[in-house]
């Protein structure tokens, strides 16, 4: 497992495009302890976010928001999650003229290929496999 408060200290000298860095990054995840590690990661590479407990949350939340979810610099969705799915939460968003450019990336341990192949079918920028960790 990756140690975020040990291996996300190098966030800290990475250069951030200016809209993450202004912005607020969206996160759809249910797992405590997953949205614990994005919050310390993020904290880590001083990037700010807000979290959801479920994709419904995170697509009310963005619709609330009028024009303005334009300027979001990206979304992060996990796939399983109770009310609506990331794969719902990816084609909702970007079957919406408003919201259909925010880039959105999936974060999940569900990693075999037909989840990949889905995720990207329906315009996941990116997978990043959640259960993977270096040494």
């Amino acid at each position: 497992m990756v140690d975020v408060f040990e291996d996300t200290t190098n966030l800290l000298d990475m250069k951030i495009p200016e809209r993450l860095k202004n912005g607020t990054v969206l996160i759809a995840e249910d797992s405590r302890t997953a949205q614990r590690a994005l919050i310390q990661i993020f904290k880590n590479a001083n990037i700010n976010m807000q979290m959801f407990d479920n994709g419904q949350k995170l697509v009310d939340y963005l619709f609330a928001l009028g024009e303005s979810v334009k300027e979001l610099p990206t979304i992060i969705t996990d796939i399983k999650m109770p009310e609506m799915s990331g794969f719902t939460v990816i084609k909702t968003l970007k079957a919406n003229r408003m919201t259909k450019d925010i880039p959105i990336i999936v974060n999940s341990s569900m990693t075999g290929e037909n989840n990949k192949r889905e995720a990207e079918l329906l315009g996941a920028d990116a997978f990043i496999d959640k259960t993977k960790s270096h040494n």
